[in-house]
């Protein structure tokens, strides 16, 4: 009877991991984000379900596997906003909800069908595995490399340095940052490929492409990889990425901050 009670736990819970992950894949799609890995995550817990109905050794290894990735991705998601948007209570309940049903699931799986006749079922092997997981969450967004996009206008500065470039990165017209490079070769990809108007100052180099490195909120790498110019429909792309001094970063730094 006990197991009975178990299993319908199990697949209750199951489903509702997979309710909430329909509901995140519909609101990335609708604002434009890429749901891929929590499409992953949603249709390995919907096969291991299935599976699990008609043969219960293999389903519920399915949805060992897939708690597991839910309680990574989730923690990560966590460690972004405890880095990044501490303020974001309402994300942060958004959260703990996948986060109490997959540790949960885990719990179940691994207490009542895994390790059901070795020593492993004890409570700290349970709670090691989970620590292991929280770990590995919150390492991945401890250090993060991300590939964003900016418009970009360089600027020579001819009355102090001939070679010193100012940049100017914008999201918006009141949202933006701006670093300084001394790279001649730099400045000669610019003025052959970027796009010049007489009407402004300046060299405009649409959907610039940077690499950015993070370490717990602090910027330890920039790196320019190229830029589109839409004028001539010519993606320009660095044969070596242009290295920028992160000390010379002025402006609003959160706009490279990681997102999620």
């Amino acid at each position: 009877m006990k197991e009975k009670y178990i299993k319908i736990l199990l697949i209750i819970l199951s489903i509702f991991i997979i309710i909430y992950g329909i509901l995140i894949i519909s609101s990335s799609i609708y604002f434009f984000r890429s749901p891929i890995i929590i499409s992953i995550l949603t249709l390995s817990m919907l096969i291991g379900i299935v599976i699990f109905i008609t043969n219960k050794e293999i389903g519920k290894w399915i949805i060992f596997v897939s708690s597991i990735g839910w309680i990574i991705r989730y923690f990560e998601h966590l460690s972004y906003l405890i880095l990044y948007d501490f303020s974001n209570n309402g994300r942060k309940i958004i959260v703990i909800i996948p986060l109490f049903l997959a540790i949960t699931l885990f719990v179940i799986i691994y207490k009542y069908y895994i390790a059901i006749n070795i020593k492993y079922k004890e409570w700290k092997y349970i709670l090691g595995s989970i620590l292991i997981m929280i770990l590995i969450g919150f390492v991945s967004y401890g250090h993060k490399t991300q590939v964003r996009e900016y418009n970009c206008w360089y600027y020579l500065d001819k009355n102090t340095n001939e070679n010193k470039l100012k940049l100017l990165f914008a999201v918006a017209p009141d949202h933006t940052f701006e670093v300084t490079s001394n790279s001649v070769n730099l400045k000669n990809s610019i003025l052959k490929n970027a796009i010049f108007d007489k009407t402004r100052k300046g060299y405009y180099c649409p959907e610039t492409k940077v690499k950015v490195v993070t370490r717990y909120y602090e910027i330890v790498d920039l790196e320019i990889l190229g830029f589109h110019n839409t004028s001539t429909k010519k993606i320009i792309k660095f044969k070596k990425p242009y290295k920028i001094q992160t000390k010379t970063i002025k402006g609003k730094k959160e706009i490279l901050m990681p997102k999620f």
